[in-house]
């Protein structure tokens, strides 16, 4: 997925066009997946995409070019699926 969203970036994809909201769906499967759906766990995987420090190059400049592509991406995707987390609602009160 990594490989395929930095492509995506490279290619100039908008997140908002088709392209970038089916990676968004596949992204956000392939995390609920991992998961088993269990949202208190998406902190310590947002953790430990942020510490990079031990990471090949190749792969810092990848996973870079993705996360950049499939945040903005995944934004979209969560409020077309009208989907809100409860960060977002306590914020909002």
């Amino acid at each position: 997925m990594c490989e395929q969203t930095a492509q995506l970036y490279m290619a100039g994809e908008s997140p908002e066009s088709e392209k970038g909201q089916e990676a968004a769906k596949e992204w956000w499967d392939m995390v609920m997946d991992f998961t088993g759906g269990d949202m208190s766990l998406l902190p310590a995987l947002q953790k430990f995409n942020e510490n990079k420090n031990d990471w090949r190059d190749e792969w810092k400049e990848k996973q870079s070019m993705a996360d950049e592509f499939i945040s903005k991406a995944l934004g979209y995707y969560f409020s077309n699926q009208g989907m809100q987390f409860p960060e977002e609602a306590s914020s909002d009160e």
